[in-house]
């Protein structure tokens, strides 16, 4: 069979030194991810399998907390159905339960870790060739090394863009894909995947007219170069589709988060904190190039390789030093997802439970917080709505927002003694800051005073030293 091929795709026998060196290199990298995600992967399978175990002890305590505590206050459902849809969610419009399910980041990434064992698994095994000093066309390490290739190169694109699409449905359309429509997308992939690698088996019955079908392609084993049809149609055209894919999602992500993080806010706003808020808000949106780490490292890793192949189905000459700088760059795929998965989203990965309805977005804070600042984000307090009204002692109604009893400006006796107080002056000025309130931000406004009642006909204490103004209250009233 090996009579058939061209020179460029039979055995090598020895290594020229560059061949060699270049190898090593890809071997280590291609060593480094398949660690990295063999260990990730196991992790998250030991962490599935016991979540598995302990759903249903995990149930029943729940039942049971939920039938011992009430705290619907004995209102009805119609008094919640209102807000179940914005206080389930959070930020990035992803929804906050456990309803049993396993988390779809979670299980994407997953899905991806094991895509990616493939594809290191396919450089590792250039280790074979170093420690042999040749590349041997027809053997078994050959044929594996080009068939983990075909299907780990091409799984890991397809899962990097499900990713992709999954955080753009939940990011920008606030929509969470149904768990089943979840299941079946990555049946689908991984039928597609597998299906690819038959067809090309099937329709060269294994490269026979050809010499083989997985052959040595330059630098290590691959599709056999009679085959660029096929290389094309049932590889690369997807991979590119896929970076395409992947990097315009993760674009549109980071513009439309850019564009939410800059409130609108009246112009006539006067509070302190209007323009603060501003600020703050453009800085979170507008400093998130954390999305833009993924579709940059993914085509980092993709792009030399995939490029490089096609400059030689259109007969450009690479050199091998090139396909090792490539393939070392696509075997470093595998260690820098998992470095970054597990820096990026770490709750999800590492400390929530699988079954928490959660894009692990909040995470990215290691890029939102402004440079300016220190330490991490804020949260910005702003009064109630405008619309309060409170009644005074006299019985009238004050409806100029919350005005703080006891405060020193504003507020005037009008016969020492007495038990009643004149409110004048100003409102809270917390209530101007709400004619700017940005729709997400917390609005808390708790005014805590304690009045005093002073009896003037009381003995002076020992040691005061105006019985008028300081004194042992007979009564003390509080008010909220």
């Amino acid at each position: 069979m090996a009579s058939n091929l061209a020179p460029v795709s039979d055995t090598l026998v020895p290594l020229p030194e560059t061949h060699r060196s270049g190898l090593i290199a890809v071997a280590t990298f291609g060593f480094l991810s398949f660690i990295a995600t063999s260990t990730l992967f196991l992790y998250l399978t030991y962490k599935l399998v016991r979540w598995h175990v302990d759903k249903s002890s995990r149930r029943s305590n729940e039942d049971h907390h939920a039938t011992t505590t009430d705290l619907s206050l004995g209102l009805s459902q119609a008094h919640f159905g209102k807000f179940q849809s914005t206080t389930s969610q959070n930020a990035t419009g992803e929804p906050q339960s456990r309803d049993g399910n396993l988390n779809q980041f979670l299980l994407l990434v997953y899905n991806l870790l094991f895509a990616e064992m493939h594809q290191s698994l396919a450089f590792l095994l250039n280790s074979s060739w170093v420690t042999s000093d040749g590349i041997f066309v027809g053997t078994s390490a050959c044929w594996a090394q080009g068939w983990f290739i075909s299907t780990g190169d091409l799984a890991a694109s397809c899962f990097i863009s499900a990713i992709a699409v999954h955080t753009f449905l939940i990011v920008i359309k606030g929509y969470r894909p149904p768990q089943w429509a979840l299941y079946l997308t990555i049946a689908c992939l991984w039928i597609f995947v597998y299906a690819l690698g038959i067809i090309g088996i099937l329709i060269t019955q294994n490269g026979q007219a050809a010499g083989g079908l997985y052959v040595r392609a330059a630098a290590w084993c691959w599709m056999n170069v009679r085959y660029e049809n096929l290389r094309l149609w049932l590889h690369y055209f997807w991979i590119f589709l896929s970076l395409f894919l992947t990097s315009g999602l993760y674009i549109l992500i980071f513009f439309s988060l850019r564009r939410r993080g800059t409130p609108h806010l009246p112009s006539h706003s006067r509070a302190p904190s209007s323009s603060t808020a501003r600020a703050d808000a453009s800085e979170i949106g507008g400093s998130r190039p954390g999305f833009l780490v993924y579709p940059l490292i993914y085509v980092l890793c993709t792009a030399p390789l995939a490029l490089g192949r096609i400059a030689t189905m259109s007969g450009r000459d690479v050199s091998v030093a090139y396909f090792c700088f490539a393939g070392s760059m696509i075997a470093s795929n595998g260690w820098l997802d998992v470095l970054l998965f597990s820096w990026t989203r770490s709750t999800i990965i590492f400390t929530t439970s699988p079954d928490l309805g959660d894009a692990g977005l909040d995470t990215f804070t290691f890029i939102r917080t402004p440079p300016t600042r220190r330490y991490g984000n804020m949260v910005w307090v702003q009064g109630a709505s405008g619309g309060s009204t409170n009644r005074s002692n006299d019985g009238s109604r004050d409806r100029r927002g919350w005005w703080k009893i006891g405060s020193t400006r504003g507020h005037h006796r009008t016969d020492r003694g007495s038990a009643g107080w004149t409110r004048r002056g100003s409102s809270s000025v917390s209530q101007e800051s709400l004619r700017g309130a940005v729709a997400n931000e917390i609005q808390l406004d708790t005014v805590t005073t304690v009045v005093v009642e002073i009896d003037s006909r009381n003995k002076e204490p020992a040691g005061s030293v105006d019985s008028t103004e300081k004194g042992i209250a007979p009564s003390l009233r509080s008010e909220l």
